[in-house]
C-alpha cells in the first residue's frame, strides 16, 4: 500500500494544485474585471468630449433689399455662423438654407432701414433671428453674426 509520507504529499500537491487554479482564476477574473472598468470609463470620456466640442457652419454673404421711410432702397449684409454640439450642424444649415433665408426674409420685411440703423434695432431683430432658428434646428445653437449692416445702394 501506499506510504504516509506519499499520501500525505499527494494530498499536499492537489491542496497547492486547487489553491493555484482559485488563484489563477481570481487574477483572470480581475483582470476581465478591470478591462470592463477601463472600457467604461473611456466610454464616458468620450462622450464628455463629444458633449464639449462644438461645430460651426457659417452662411456667408446674404443681401437683402429694404426701403426707407423716403422709399429710398437700400441692402442690408448679413454673414453669420452658427454653432452646435451637434456634429450634423452643417448639412442641417444646408438643409434647411431655403428655411432660414425666408425666416430671414420675413423678419426683415416686419421691419424699415432706420428702425435696423439703431443699436436696439439691430439686437430686437438679432434676437428674432435667434429665437426663429432655433425653432428651426430643434436645438441649442448659438448665433454669432459676423457682419450685419445696411448700405445705401449707389
Amino acid at each position: 500500500m501506499f506510504d504516509k509520507k506519499i499520501l500525505v504529499l499527494l494530498i499536499i500537491l492537489v491542496f497547492l494544485l486547487i489553491l493555484s487554479i482559485c488563484g489563477l482564476g481570481y487574477i483572470v477574473f480581475q483582470k476581465i474585471q478591470q478591462n470592463e472598468i477601463d472600457k467604461i470609463a473611456l466610454e464616458k470620456k468620450e462622450q464628455i468630449v463629444k458633449k464639449n466640442t462644438i461645430y460651426n457652419h457659417t452662411i456667408k454673404n446674404l443681401v437683402f433689399q429694404i426701403v426707407d421711410h423716403n422709399n429710398s432702397p437700400k441692402n442690408v449684409y448679413l454673414t453669420f455662423t452658427l454653432s452646435s454640439n451637434n456634429s450634423s450642424i452643417s448639412n442641417q444649415s444646408q438643409e434647411n438654407y431655403a428655411e432660414i433665408i425666408d425666416t430671414i426674409l420675413n423678419l426683415i420685411s416686419l421691419r424699415n432701414s432706420s428702425e435696423l440703423q439703431t443699436l436696439r434695432g439691430k439686437e430686437i431683430f438679432i434676437d428674432e433671428i435667434n429665437e426663429a432658428l432655433t425653432a428651426i434646428f430643434s436645438e441649442s445653437i448659438n448665433i454669432k453674426f459676423n457682419n450685419f449692416y445696411i448700405k445705401p445702394l449707389i
